[in-house]
């Protein structure tokens, strides 16, 4: 126990509600990631991490048993259950205290607990009630080393054994299980994913903790830190550490406008769908180009990759309320998706949800996936049989020919409707083209005419010298200015949309203050939004 060293920061779930009753040195309190909540309390050198739950709401609870040593209160928490409320105090203890003799007449006991995969044997427990009888009191000390504890007291209106706290709310010893399972990046993502739920920036510092090699492109993590700081909005800080991949030579000729082609295909086709590379945002932001065409043109659904997967017929369509999805974090995925809710486009979900886990043995996963992506698309069909419907998700799910043993997704749609013409415009093979210097002089994004067999056409990019530099230009889609207070006091900067006038947590625009390339931000005019300016923990700045 001895080992246990140092303890990364982590966030979590917006519901609960953490208040502090004083800063001391054990703890560092983190805000959740809409900045109006603390949601974790953790320890450096102590190595222990505390975290809520949907049911808990953190405030200085009223409990009577008042720690002696202020300076090591650390906080309290209020759970609301169905036969009362159960208070709870944490606070960081040395041997001696244990020791009191009010603890010894109450019969304290030890026991054995195990967190993260680690046993601690010298934890101890005591149960009493309070002074006025109304409630139980049921102490709980973790030793996290020698002589020193974590001390829980839990007020309720019941006795509670050691098994009431466990390792899904206190993890001790969080840096062994990094160490143990640094080679593994599966395992700590998922950790990841549990503890700092949409903190990138506390993502990116514990990976460079643990991983020397983090912006090599021998680390185990490297596609991790392209998404993370693509989540981050600081792409700019890792874009050269992404494997290139070979340049294609490119036809001038080939080139047309994309509004007046995408006009043209709209005419002819029931399904145009369109690909992105998912670690490259500029994919999205192009697609935005061509949704006022199609909309005009009567496309009134866009089926997305990134939405929830959905459990039945109804749940193919995602309204405001519901609107969340892995690639949704990256602020130009929120753009386009928030764009195209203003222009009056239905969104649909059509991502397979887990259900090849069931059948794997049967049929390949990839195709098993694709199939089930189509056979969600086509719920469309149930409901608008003459519906005309954008598709837009990642890679190669968009090829119109099988490859191997993968059946893609368009491949699947198209046999369910042999009828229905389809069109498939990519923007992944001439990824290269445009990136690291200028090949074609372009402005805005240019339709490449070639079929090579998977596509029917493709999208070429402009060259962009900066990421996110089409935030900061006025263009005919990028209309609304928007000015930055840089005179004010903060640390990061949100831009969140508004949708029926509830905040929608999922930012079109975020970047650092010493990142911002100009006090002048731009979005489409029909994007109702709010300006957030956050400090350092991650806290509003009002």
């Amino acid at each position: 126990m001895n080992n246990l060293r140092s303890i990364i920061l982590l966030t979590l779930i917006a519901s609960c509600n953490f208040i502090y009753a004083q800063i001391n040195d054990a703890f560092i309190y983190k805000y959740n990631y809409n900045g109006e909540k603390l949601t974790t309390a953790y320890s450096k050198s102590k190595g222990i991490l505390y975290k809520a739950n949907n049911e808990i709401t953190f405030a200085k609870s009223a409990n009577w048993y008042k720690n002696k040593n202020d300076k090591d209160y650390a906080f309290s928490e209020s759970i609301k259950t169905v036969d009362g409320s159960i208070a709870i105090d944490l606070s960081i203890v040395n041997k001696h205290f244990i020791s009191d003799k009010f603890y010894l007449k109450n019969n304290i006991k030890q026991f054995k607990a195990e967190f993260g995969g680690i046993t601690f044997e010298k934890n101890y427990i005591v149960s009493y009630s309070s002074k006025n009888k109304k409630y139980k009191i049921t102490e709980i000390f973790y030793e996290i080393k020698t002589d020193k504890y974590v001390r829980l007291v839990i007020t309720s209106n019941k006795i509670l054994n050691e098994n009431y706290i466990t390792d899904k709310k206190l993890f001790i010893g969080f840096t062994n299980f990094i160490e143990e399972f640094k080679e593994r990046p599966g395992k700590v993502i998922n950790v990841l994913d549990v503890y700092f739920e949409k903190d990138y920036r506390a993502q990116i510092d514990l990976i460079k903790r643990i991983d020397l090699q983090y912006y090599n492109t021998n680390s185990l993590y490297g596609s991790v830190l392209v998404d993370l700081h693509t989540n981050e909005g600081s792409f700019d800080k890792i874009i050269q550490s992404i494997n290139k991949r070979r340049k294609i030579k490119i036809s001038a000729s080939k080139t047309q406008n994309l509004s007046q082609k995408i006009n043209i295909i709209a005419d002819t086709n029931d399904v145009v769908m369109f690909n992105e590379f998912h670690v490259f945002p500029h994919t999205r932001f192009n697609f935005m180009y061509i949704l006022k065409d199609l909309k005009r043109k009567g496309y009134d659904y866009l089926a997305l990759e990134t939405l929830p997967p959905p459990n039945t017929a109804e749940d193919i369509f995602i309204n405001n309320e519901k609107l969340s999805g892995y690639y949704l974090a990256e602020p130009n995925c929120s753009l386009m998706i928030n764009y195209a809710m203003s222009l009056g486009f239905k969104l649909v979900a059509y991502e397979e949800a887990d259900q090849c886990k069931e059948i794997k043995e049967m049929i390949p996963s990839a195709t098993c996936r694709d199939s089930i992506q189509a056979l969600n698309i086509a719920k469309i069909y149930e409901l608008d049989k003459n519906a005309k419907i954008v598709v837009f998700g990642g890679h190669a799910h968009i090829e119109k020919k099988s490859r191997d043993d993968w059946k893609f997704m368009r491949v699947a749609l198209q046999e369910l409707f042999p009828n229905k013409k389809m069109f498939s415009i990519g923007q992944t093979k001439y990824i290269r083209t445009n990136l690291d210097s200028i090949d074609i002089n372009i402005e805005i994004p240019v339709y490449y005419d070639e079929d090579d067999g998977q596509f029917d056409g493709q999208i070429i990019s402009p060259h962009y010298k900066k990421y996110y530099e089409w935030y900061y230009e006025r263009s005919e889609l990028m209309n609304h200015e928007i000015t930055i207070d840089s005179n004010k006091e903060f640390f990061s900067l949100e831009i969140i949309p508004i949708q029926n006038s509830q905040e929608i947590y999922l930012p079109i625009f975020k970047c650092r203050k010493e990142d911002l390339q100009s006090n002048k931000i731009y979005i489409p005019s029909t994007i109702e939004y709010k300006i957030i300016y956050k400090d350092i923990n991650n806290k509003r700045v009002k």
